[in-house]
This record gives C-alpha cells, sequence and structure tokens, in this order.
C-alpha cells in the first residue's frame, strides 16, 4: 500500500494530519487537529522530522502562517508546511504515510497473533486470519495515509 501511494497526491485530510503531526512533534502542542487519534499523528510527525522535514515558520504572527497558528487553523499550517515551507512535498507525503502504514502492518501482525492464540497455534488459521486482514480494503485504502483512519 505504501508502494503505491507513491504516486498519489495529498488527500484532503492529509494536510490538516501533517500539521497535527508536525506540531505535536515540533512544539508538543496539541491544539491542531485535535478531533483525530494523537498517537497516529505523533508517529507521523516523528517520522517527518526524522525524515528532516520542517515544520512552516509559525512563530512571527505578522505573516500569514503566523496567524493560522494564533488561530489553530491546522488545515492552512498543514498547506504552509506541505507546499511553502522549503520541503519536497512528495518527501512530506513519503515520510508521513510512512509512519502511519507502521499501524497497517502492525494490524496484520496483531491479527496473525490472536488467531495463532485463538486457534492453538493452527498453521492455517493463523494464515487464513493474516490473508484476510491484509486484504482488507479499508485497511488497504487508509493504511499508507497521513491520517488516523487506518490506525483505528
Amino acid at each position: 500500500a505504501l508502494a503505491a501511494s507513491v504516486h498519489n497526491a495529498a488527500t484532503f485530510d492529509e494536510i490538516a494530519h501533517i500539521a497535527g503531526g508536525m506540531s505535536m512533534v515540533t512544539y508538543r502542542d496539541f491544539r491542531l487537529n485535535p478531533e483525530n487519534g494523537a498517537l497516529p499523528q505523533i508517529v507521523a510527525g516523528a517520522a517527518m522530522a526524522a525524515g528532516g522535514i520542517k515544520m512552516a515558520e509559525v512563530s512571527d504572527p505578522h505573516v500569514y502562517t503566523g496567524q493560522a497558528w494564533l488561530h489553530s487553523d491546522g488545515w492552512e499550517v498543514g498547506y504552509q508546511t506541505l507546499y511553502h515551507a522549503g520541503n519536497d512535498p512528495l518527501r512530506v507525503l513519503l515520510y508521513g504515510r510512512a509512519g502511519v502504514a507502521l499501524f497497517a502492518a502492525g494490524t496484520v501482525l496483531l491479527a496473525h497473533a490472536a488467531a495463532w492464540h485463538v486457534y492453538q497455534g493452527d498453521a492455517v488459521c493463523a494464515l487464513l486470519a493474516t490473508s484476510l486482514t491484509a486484504s482488507c480494503p479499508t485497511l488497504l485504502a487508509h493504511g499508507a495515509l497521513v491520517t488516523s483512519d487506518g490506525a483505528f
């Protein structure tokens, strides 16, 4: 799913999740995009920060992004971070999506471990549960996007 998402443009809500994740990691500020899960955003923000992605400058209240920060406008801060902060948008999406894809991989591994435990080591049942989970359309569609949809 991650390999396929490299060729996709940013989805509508990834912009807010990028701002939320970067602000949580960079400034320890949870105001942007609080209605979604913090953990996937923190993981995506940490992956982006580790990849050298920088958040849009928000400290000057006299510039547009500073005003967006003061008003907790995660959509504008995310847009500025993605397209106007000197970052390569494809790298921002790649690192953010890679962080969230860990949740999709973890879900598949969790399904395998649960089936292995419930069916007392039956390899066929564990493989079936793992295959069904890995081919779940929701997991495939959302597992490699910078959103919390695939994580929960």
